[in-house]
């Protein structure tokens, strides 16, 4: 019920239905955390962020990964990528999709250094998306290249949904040039054996 709420937009229903779930003593699953997430997502508001990663911590429910990047996600797009790099910092554990969703935030709210300084820590295969209006300046895509090559060069290696965003993004902000690029280094990777590209390539 709490997800048909969020799918239809009613973030205040949803939210409204996970406190009388808290109320009468039943204790949410990590995919109830997530679609609770995502409503607060909706919303945007700081606030909100802060006191459902506060209710969280405190209820000692066990989170998984997609629940922690949920709330990466939710600080990140509410204003608050500072708490988001803070409680990726305060993980004991972290994975690719933490890893991912915390430097997918940070290129998208034009924290390119602290992306960096994220996928030197890294260490593995990573993803970002590109959907910032602000990365349409020439500048911003000279960067986000230089980005691309300097995790390359890291030992870092694009997965399919990097790729698929990236020249998405590229396709929808008229940047041929990286496009270009980019799908010469998928040939040269062979990494659309399978055709998964195939809808990106065209679009761009």
């Amino acid at each position: 019920m709490v997800r048909a709420y969020v799918c239809l937009n009613l973030r205040s229903k949803a939210l409204e239905l996970f406190r009388n779930m808290r109320e009468v003593g039943l204790t949410p699953e990590p995919v109830a955390l997530a679609i609770v997430v995502a409503a607060c997502g909706q919303l945007g508001e700081l606030c909100v962020a802060k006191a459902f990663h506060g209710f969280v911590s405190k209820s000692g429910i066990q989170v998984d990964g997609f629940v922690s990047s949920g709330l990466l996600s939710l600080y990140g797009d509410s204003g608050g990528l500072d708490f988001a790099y803070q409680l990726l910092s305060e993980m004991l554990m972290k994975n690719i999709v933490t890893w991912n969703t915390m430097i997918h935030q940070c290129v998208k709210h034009n924290r390119l250094e602290l992306a960096k300084q994220l996928f030197g820590s890294m260490g593995c295969t990573w993803v970002m998306e590109y959907d910032d209006p602000r990365l349409s300046r020439v500048d911003q895509y000279e960067e986000v290249l230089a980005l691309f090559h300097e995790i390359e060069s890291l030992g870092g290696k694009p997965n399919i949904l990097t790729l698929s965003s990236t020249l998405s993004a590229c396709a929808s902000l008229g940047a041929l040039d990286i496009g270009t690029w980019i799908h010469a280094y998928v040939e040269k990777n062979d990494m659309n054996l399978d055709g998964a590209l195939d809808s990106s390539l065209i679009e761009m």
